[in-house]
């Protein structure tokens, strides 16, 4: 009787192995169509309007990025919207969405169009936009930064954000998944290698100095946290 119930049979809603290959196969989806598309019309572009004119070889990165996001903004829409809050790891629907989600916004990743999308200022307002973060367009960033689950970022006018920053708003612990909003207030300015966690304000005008990671936090109005410089 005790070996029966040490080994009784898992909750068929559990990620075991087949439901982790499932949500593979879905981030592989996510991931790899909007290039796959965007590319492929870009193309097309090419093939269809070369001999017209040279002037299509300047014109096909625009095709190409605008393209990626019209497509981006269009699977995102398809979406459950993130809420913040804690998630058991089953097959729910709040779980797959965030999956799809956070393979929607590795796709330009993997392409390698990430630090061409966030090098402009037009380009990383839209993209951005089309993830469903709610930003400025009067932002100062690095093209290396990282936004996770872009939902739930809300970034204000005259940020600045340094090299190498990552914003996420999830924390995944064991069978447990947990989304909390990430806020940046107007002015605020964040330097170079920080780790912004879920469930974090930085209000208006705070300054956030080199190396910090917080999570579950909130930096008040004009606060300065030190530079964390690491040992030697």
């Amino acid at each position: 009787m005790d070996s029966k119930k040490k080994y009784s049979k898992p909750n068929k809603n559990q990620l075991n192995l087949s439901t982790m290959l499932i949500i593979d196969c879905i981030s592989v989806i996510f991931s790899l169509l909007p290039n796959v598309i965007a590319f492929g019309l870009t193309g097309l572009f090419l093939y269809y309007f070369y001999l017209s004119t040279l002037l299509v070889v300047f014109v096909a990165p625009f095709v190409l990025f605008f393209s990626f996001i019209a497509i981006i903004y269009i699977f995102r829409i398809c979406l459950p919207k993130l809420k913040p809050g804690r998630y058991k790891k089953t097959l729910n629907t709040t779980v797959v969405s965030w999956f799809c989600h956070f393979a929607l916004g590795r796709a330009a990743k993997l392409s390698g169009l990430i630090r061409f999308l966030q090098a402009f200022n037009i380009t990383k307002f839209l993209y951005w936009r089309a993830l469903g973060a709610n930003v400025s367009f009067y932002i100062t960033s690095s093209y290396d930064i990282d936004f996770v689950d872009s939902p739930l970022i809300s970034i204000g006018k005259g940020v600045t954000i340094g090299s190498e920053t990552s914003l996420s708003c999830h924390a995944d612990i064991g069978n447990c998944l947990i989304l909390g909003r990430v806020t940046i207030e107007d002015d605020a300015f964040i330097a170079m290698s920080n780790t912004i966690g879920p469930n974090t304000t930085i209000k208006k005008g705070a300054w956030v100095g080199f190396g910090n990671a917080l999570t579950n936090q909130v930096i008040d109005e004009k606060q300065k946290l030190s530079n964390i410089r690491p040992k030697n």
